[in-house]
């Protein structure tokens, strides 16, 4: 986390994996965690973030 209580940097398209396979598959944080080699903290910390996932425009 940063100095404002805020995970640390991520890319936009493994924030989208997580939600992906939390929400739509129905994984647990613990199997999303297994599947991506992510601590289960680091998960759930991100799913809990407020940041809205936005699609890059190339």
């Amino acid at each position: 986390m940063n100095e404002r209580g805020e995970p640390g940097v991520m890319s936009v398209a493994m924030l989208a994996k997580i939600r992906r396979m939390h929400l739509r598959d129905g994984l647990s944080i613990r199997e999303v965690s297994r599947r991506t080699g992510l601590s289960r903290n680091t998960v759930r910390q991100w799913l809990r973030s407020k940041r809205p996932v936005k699609a890059a425009i190339v």
